[in-house]
């Protein structure tokens, strides 16, 4: 697995002339929640992947698919999963000062489909996605 440092994840994203893994999100962003992509517009679902990777970033996440899940579940339940009815407990693994990342972003997707085996629970529309 293709580990990615937080300074070298950070050096990549400032450059504009290497933006292909925001690029790439945003593509997989709207490939797979096109409803979700279409309602927040391009400037929203931009401004999500910004923070989605500096919020990653912040929390020592350090790979590519660990910060596209972080993305991804952003884009379901807002960006601090405030749809979600499991965010307190997303957010304290997700803030936890000691877990290795990539166990932290699985502890943290775990968190938030627990209840379904495997969805995502949206508070807001009480469906499951």
């Amino acid at each position: 697995m293709l580990v990615i440092r937080t300074q070298q994840v950070s050096a990549l994203l400032q450059r504009p002339d290497e933006d292909d893994f925001q690029e790439r999100l945003l593509q997989a962003l709207a490939e797979r929640y096109p409803e979700e992509v279409a309602a927040l517009g391009p400037d929203q679902t931009q401004g999500l992947v910004h923070h989605a990777i500096a919020t990653g970033l912040a929390h020592g996440l350090d790979g590519e698919v660990a910060i596209a899940t972080l993305a991804m579940l952003m884009v379901q339940l807002g960006r601090g999963f405030e749809r979600s009815p499991d965010r307190a407990r997303a957010l304290a693994r997700l803030h936890h000062p000691t877990l290795p990342p990539s166990l932290k972003i699985q502890l943290v997707e775990q968190a938030l489909t627990a209840r379904t085996h495997g969805r995502v629970v949206v508070r807001a529309t009480g469906r499951a996605s």
